[in-house]
């Protein structure tokens, strides 16, 4: 038999827990070519999480013109979650990074690269 205390606290627990915040964590993101407003991007993970959309847009601007760079943050701390969407001008650019830089190292980091998809 459960006692009254004993199930007061579990409804405090209860109460208390942030689901939300356990699912995205559990949750996993899917590497996502496709064609976004303006051009063709990328899904960018293992992303070091102190690197700047400046960096990563230098680093991928070697295989084609980088038209938009977006490190995504967590809505809670504002920090990055390590995965980030690149977008290309051209279709080729974006094929090109995903042949060419998929497990290259940026930043002391083995890139996962691919082709994006909403």
């Amino acid at each position: 038999m459960v006692s009254f205390a004993s199930a007061a606290r579990l409804l405090c627990r209860l109460a208390t827990t942030d689901f939300w915040r356990i699912f995205r964590h559990n949750s996993t993101v899917r590497p996502k070519i496709v064609m976004s407003g303006s051009g063709f991007s990328i899904y960018v993970g293992n992303a070091p999480y102190q690197t700047t959309e400046q960096e990563m847009g230098d680093f991928f601007s070697s295989v084609g013109t980088v038209t938009n760079v977006r490190i995504v943050l967590d809505r809670e701390t504002g920090r990055p979650r390590g995965f980030a969407f690149v977008e290309f001008s051209e279709q080729q650019s974006a094929e090109r990074a995903v042949n060419e830089l998929n497990g290259a190292d940026f930043n002391g980091r083995q890139l996962r690269v691919n082709i994006a998809s909403r």
